[in-house]
């Protein structure tokens, strides 16, 4: 199985926050795989882009790992840890349908 442990900040500023920051989204991540008994994953930054517009997929490392994902052909088992829903997506429901 392959982990990677998703983390975004829209700003810089956003990046240094206790909580919402980058460390805080790593405490929760590490909280998470201890709970399930995952193991460490690759982390996976993306710092200065917005989920609102889907720049986190579009144009972020989320998109390459998630493109290069979707050409692997083994097919193996991957395990996304996101600290936080929306830090995968801010887009109104409609927008992404």
């Amino acid at each position: 199985m392959k982990v990677f442990e998703i983390l975004r900040c829209s700003t810089h500023k956003q990046a240094e926050e206790s909580k919402t920051g980058l460390k805080g989204q790593r405490r929760r991540i590490a909280e998470f795989r201890r709970q399930f008994d995952l193991p460490k994953g690759k982390e996976i930054v993306d710092i200065g882009k917005s989920a609102r517009e889907h720049m986190q997929i579009k144009d972020s490392n989320l998109g390459k790992l998630l493109r290069r994902l979707e050409k692997n052909k083994k097919k193996d088992q991957v395990t996304l840890i996101f600290p936080y829903s929306d830090r995968l997506t801010r887009a109104e429901f409609e927008d992404g349908v």
